[in-house]
């Protein structure tokens, strides 16, 4: 990576040397001179040069995941994802698991519910892996069993199933609690038992009813009301447990920000976390029709004195990865206050298991609900758990190394965010030219400029998991 020199909307200069790791506020005889490779004498260009800011970076993604480093990060668990069942009782037209995109094609080629033995050998294996830690004198560290779908209530007896077994568990040295994602329209039901067993719930809701009015049911219905019943239920008869709840909020053609916050509060006492409409499979079946639900996320100005809304901004969560990934004086992970030369490798996925484990209805493993289905890096059979870090290496790195040729030229590579597990045509739609990477700086710090509170609100506000 070359160094970078842009200029922001105020008209001030700046150079970011990838080499050295920090931004400079520079003239604009410097910012010149390092377009036209220094062509004049200045004696700043000359200091610079000198100092090491204006060479260019080498690109060293020579990590390596190993089979060690996927025991490690099995040891570490802290989630089991469950998927309950490929079933939906709404039929939500911009889907994920829809015909506008092919990530999760696999999925749809089958259908089907988890079963309480299969969810049961994965228990156990958990169990008895934590079973053998020593024993530590620090605080439980939390481990979460979450339910997902489809809706993952229309499988609810195993779910009942799942959580009593986990109850005669030991899970040695961890707290365990429960978590799901729902439509919330089969809630009542069951608010009973999820509530005595404190379950923490998100709930997808796009706002009002015209907010929601892709949200619909099997029969092509309304699913506004169904949902509000079911909430208000709760909300009447288990007020305490409702104030724990979270919403998700997927942002479309349809919304308003202004008008889906005034609404959640007013309605809820809430404010949603909002959710981007996922960018549609060009040669999908239905391309065209998630196209022209996309819109553009954006924080009105009025709401950004609202840090619950403020930190959700594109804008902000830009800038935060920018400041947080670019500079030397930033320590974003525990292994970078080491001495040793850090490696890193292609891509910003993670290593797999290092955040949770995902079962899906057949027995598969991955390590989470959102990567490409169809390479499973465990599964479940004959009532055992087949997890062999060995192959699970060697099927990540191979991945890694194949989109390594892309992000050693990629200017974004240091905040990339992108996971290898999601792709299989070798392209990356986020890739970053130098030009592009100046523009975005400068889009950055010319916020930065005006509003230069933002960096201390980000600081304070953002909790990194």
């Amino acid at each position: 990576m070359e160094p970078i020199v842009f200029k922001t909307e105020n008209g001030n200069c700046y150079l970011y040397s990838p080499a050295v790791k920090e931004l400079l506020p520079i003239p604009e005889t410097t910012y010149t001179d390092v377009i036209n490779n220094g062509t004049s004498d200045s004696s700043l260009w000359m200091l610079l040069s000198d100092a090491g800011y204006l060479e260019t970076s080498q690109s060293f993604l020579d990590g390596v995941v190993d089979p060690d480093a996927i025991t490690l990060a099995l040891r570490g668990l802290s989630q089991i994802v469950f998927e309950m069942t490929t079933s939906c009782n709404l039929r939500c037209e911009y889907c994920c698991y829809g015909e506008g995109y092919t990530t999760f094609d696999t999925r749809r080629r089958s259908s089907g519910n988890l079963s309480f033995e299969t969810a049961k050998v994965v228990l156990d294996y958990v169990d008895n892996m934590f079973d053998q830690e020593t024993t530590s004198g620090s605080p439980q560290e939390p481990f979460a069993i979450s339910f997902y779908g489809g809706e993952p209530l229309m499988n609810f007896n195993v779910i009942k199933e799942i959580v009593e077994y986990t109850d005669n568990l030991r899970f040695k040295n961890h707290k365990v609690h429960f978590t799901m994602t729902t439509n919330a329209t089969m809630l009542a039901k069951h608010a009973e038992f999820l509530k005595t067993h404190n379950f923490k719930l998100l709930i997808s809701l796009d706002g009002n009813r015209m907010h929601s009015a892709y949200r619909k049911t099997a029969m092509g219905e309304e699913s506004f009301d169904l949902v509000m019943s079911n909430l208000k239920y709760v909300k009447s008869n288990y007020p305490e447990w409702f104030k724990t709840f979270r919403f998700n909020t997927v942002f479309t053609n349809v919304s308003d920000v202004a008008e889906i916050v005034s609404w959640f509060k007013s309605t809820f006492n809430k404010v949603p976390n909002f959710s981007p409409l996922h960018s549609p499979t060009e040669g999908s079946k239905e391309y065209g029709k998630i196209c022209s639900m996309l819109s553009k996320f954006e924080i009105p100005k009025e709401l950004m004195t609202d840090i619950d809304i403020a930190i959700q901004s594109p804008r902000y969560k830009t800038i935060f990865e920018l400041l947080n990934h670019l500079f030397c004086n930033v320590i974003y992970k525990e292994t970078s206050m080491s001495s040793e030369k850090q490696h890193r490798f292609a891509t910003g996925t993670c290593v797999p298991f290092s955040k949770r484990m995902f079962v899906s209805y057949s027995g598969e493993l991955h390590p989470c609900e959102k990567v490409n289905r169809d390479i499973p890096l465990g599964r479940i059979e004959n009532g055992q758990v087949f997890i062999d870090p060995d192959n699970i290496a060697a099927v990540f790195m191979s991945k890694v190394n194949e989109a390594r040729v892309i992000c050693e030229k990629c200017y974004l590579q240091e905040c990339c965010t992108k996971c290898v597990l999601c792709y299989n045509d070798g392209k990356c739609d986020s890739f970053t030219t130098k030009e592009a990477f100046a523009k975005l700086l400068s889009q950055a710090f010319t916020y930065i400029e005006s509003n230069p509170d933002v960096v201390s609100l980000l600081e304070n506000n953002i909790i990194i998991k």
